[in-house]
């Protein structure tokens, strides 16, 4: 049983590393494209709701811009909080627009499509309010190989014990998503860094489908533009990376976790559904593997096949996003990580997560 379990995963670990290397490739080579994004044409729209502690910070980053976007419109949520003031702040030479939603309307996927109601651009951008971008993220973009969706990086960066362990769970999924996407299409997109084209959205879109969700904008967008054989690209480039915190407790990033099952659980991606029973597998399986007849010398050589395993998939990505450090954690991540997993099975039978203050 344990030699299966070796060749298997190991075999997925090889299959994985040649993904992200073929991935790779395409990033490194984009230079030599022509087509790329006219960036007077992007309009970069912000969805918000009570996020005047964050704002601050994305407005810094973008007072530092080398280059800039058509307009940023921002959508209010109904924030209860003072962000009128610091959006006030915001000096740049580019429009900036603020929206608020109507009463009858609430959530991210509606303030998105609020703003792409308004915007001018050909292109739109969707940003989360609490991120930070490079000053040279636009003159980066302007590199770029027009996709009719591009997924940009996203950083979630950690700053205690316990945090570095949200990070690299939120990194082992890029990651993944990286290699994968070496060898088919990807499959996970943030909201908090995305770009598309607003007329094939337009076309697309199936927001009356999943209306009753309150977020879950990229995960549906993503879908929506598989389904329709769209073009989908994944960009690597450390300049496209922005900035954000992970969740700061266990209730939170649970809560966080569990949104995202849920949302993913309602998309019903095939491959995704296969990946995240492979995940079950070869991480649960772990630790079934103590509990079988192998010696204690083949557990150790299989404990430190599990960290290698893990590392060849997830360093490479924390490289190109410049927290190679993070690393360190690894082999206390690689442990716990099964832990975490039946833990996270368990609570969507029976628990309900909550975004922005309302039930998911």
């Amino acid at each position: 049983m344990i030699w299966i379990y070796i060749l298997l995963f190991s075999l997925f670990s090889v299959a994985c590393l040649f993904g992200f290397w073929i991935r790779y490739q395409w990033n490194k080579n984009y230079l030599t494209k022509r087509n790329v994004y006219p960036i007077e044409e992007i309009s970069v729209i912000v969805p918000f709701r009570n996020e005047a502690k964050n704002l601050p910070k994305l407005i810094e980053s973008l007072h530092r811009l080398e280059r800039f976007p058509r307009e940023i419109i921002w959508v209010n949520d109904h924030s209860e909080d003072d962000f009128e003031h610091i959006l006030k702040s915001l000096k740049v030479p580019f429009k900036s627009t603020v929206i608020h939603l109507q009463p009858e309307d609430e959530g991210k996927k509606t303030a998105i499509r609020v703003g792409i109601s308004e915007a001018q651009g050909k292109y739109i951008l969707t940003w989360d309010a609490d991120i930070e971008v490079r000053a040279n993220y636009f003159e980066e973009l302007e590199q770029t190989p027009i996709a009719s969706l591009l997924i940009l990086p996203v950083s979630m960066v950690g700053k205690s014990i316990s945090q570095y362990f949200f990070e690299l769970d939120y990194q082992y999924l890029n990651a993944l998503n990286v290699s994968v996407s070496g060898h088919t299409q990807p499959i996970v997109a943030s909201g908090a860094n995305l770009l598309f084209d607003k007329l094939i959205f337009e076309r697309n879109d199936s927001f009356d489908e999943h209306a009753d969700l309150a977020s879950g904008d990229d995960v549906f967008l993503l879908n929506d533009f598989k389904s329709n054989r769209e073009k989908i690209e994944l960009a690597l480039s450390p300049n496209l990376v922005v900035k954000t915190e992970t969740p700061k407790t266990w209730d939170a990033f649970f809560q966080q976790r569990l949104r995202w099952i849920g949302k993913s659980k309602r998309v019903g991606d095939r491959l995704a559904t296969v990946l995240g029973g492979i995940g079950m597998i070869y991480h649960v399986g772990f630790w079934l593997m103590f509990f079988t007849d192998a010696t204690w010398n083949q557990l150790l050589g299989l404990t430190i096949l599990k960290i290698v395993l893990d590392a060849v998939l997830v360093l490479p990505y924390l490289w190109i996003i410049r927290r190679p450090w993070v690393g360190i954690f690894l082999p206390f991540f690689s442990l716990i990580y099964p832990i975490y997993m039946l833990m996270i099975s368990v609570m969507t039978l029976f628990y309900e997560p909550e975004w922005k203050g309302r039930s998911n």
